[in-house]
């Protein structure tokens, strides 16, 4: 039993580090990671601002040697892709020794502004809008995957179809559309170019 996308009280988490291993060994896992999340470059996302310290990033350390015997304990990251900053991931990720790294996109810019999926559906709208519909919106969300994936800074793409959150009852486009599924080979054929891994979350 593995888990390999793990978010702790470090980041946007409910359980403290030592609750999530708790957690892990009860459930009978053998392996874990946690991967919380960091900030985002130039703290596009102000509630990111205070993830994952360097002290955050120590106590991991202690945790793992403690309960070595216990559980495999690796200790990552996951990184919200916005384009344009590879030069401020490279330095970020240099930082600290990482096992894992995932890289995912929560999100797409819109007037220099970082919009998140998960912000209100009144500013999710206005995004849509102001990338001229429906259709130009999911094209550019599988864009930055793509640029992301080019950038062969991460080990693993996080949540490929975290775009599908927002599209209740077919709300926003319908799956079995083909420039829909034109858009999903397209970059699972560079995933596999890349040698990249892909979650299934």
């Amino acid at each position: 039993k593995v888990n390999f996308h793990i978010h702790s009280t470090i980041s946007d988490g409910k359980l403290k580090p030592e609750e999530v291993i708790t957690e892990a060994i009860n459930n009978g896992l053998t392996h874990m990671c946690f991967t919380d999340h960091y900030k985002t470059p130039e703290n596009l996302d102000a509630s990111q601002e205070k993830f994952y310290s360097d002290n955050d990033f120590h106590s991991l350390l202690i945790l793992q040697k403690k309960f070595e015997n216990n559980l495999d304990i690796s200790l990552g990251v996951e990184l919200d892709w916005v384009a344009g900053y590879d030069s401020w991931y490279k330095t970020e990720l240099a930082k600290r020794k990482y096992d894992f790294v995932i890289g995912s996109v929560h999100g797409l810019m819109k007037d220099g502004k970082f919009i998140s999926f998960w912000d209100d559906i009144t500013e999710i709208i206005q995004l849509i809008k102001s990338l001229g519909g429906k259709k130009n919106y999911i094209k550019e969300y599988y864009n930055q995957i793509r640029l992301m994936i080019n950038s062969e800074l991460f080990d693993c793409l996080g949540h490929f179809d975290v775009i599908k959150m927002n599209n209740k009852d077919d709300l926003l486009f319908s799956e079995s559309d083909s420039w829909y599924i034109e858009e999903i080979i397209k970059t699972l054929d560079l995933l596999k170019e890349k040698r990249m891994c892909l979650e299934i979350n």
